[in-house]
């Protein structure tokens, strides 16, 4: 039988959720094929990327954000 791979197992691989069987299956495939290859390089350098892109607002706005709530909900 012929296994194929998508770029969804691609995503499951890197979350642990493949057999270790299948995950050497995909990373010989990944070697062999340029777009599955490229489509796990792309996931790499974005979970390198992803603590840049997320902003931590700090404690003052989460605070006046809080009291915003509180003065919605007493609205209510």
């Amino acid at each position: 039988m012929i296994q194929t791979f998508t770029p969804n197992d691609v995503l499951k691989n890197q979350s642990g959720e493949l057999s270790r069987e299948e995950s050497v299956l995909l990373q010989t495939l990944m070697s062999e094929q340029s777009e599955l290859g490229e489509f796990a390089q792309t996931l790499e350098l974005l979970e390198e990327q992803m603590p840049k892109l997320i902003h931590n607002p700090g404690e003052p706005l989460v605070q006046r954000i809080m009291v915003n709530l509180r003065l919605e909900a007493l609205k209510s």
